[in-house]
């Protein structure tokens, strides 16, 4: 199975959080190891991202983790609220 086998699977308007703690939407529904992503940082700004930063998706009301992620994923949606805005 692909390392990407996972991300290959989130589709357009899905809500994701990156490696770095930021939140993303998925802008596209392409295959492989880049996606197109609206990500919410210290500004907001639409680009290109790798699928291998994707570290858990939402459904629903509930936070699903990649099966790749060796951090601690709740950590990582904490570090995105523990931030000061500017």
């Amino acid at each position: 199975m692909s390392k990407f086998a996972e991300t290959n699977k989130l589709k357009k308007g899905t809500r994701v959080v990156l490696r770095n703690g930021w939140e993303a939407v998925l802008e596209d529904n392409k295959k492989g190891s880049i996606r197109m992503a609206t990500v919410f940082g210290v500004y907001t700004e639409m680009g290109s991202i790798y699928a291998h930063d994707i570290a858990g998706y939402k459904e629903g009301d509930v936070w699903w983790k990649l099966p790749q992620m060796k951090e601690n994923f709740l950590e990582l949606l904490m570090k995105s609220f523990d931030e000061e805005p500017a």
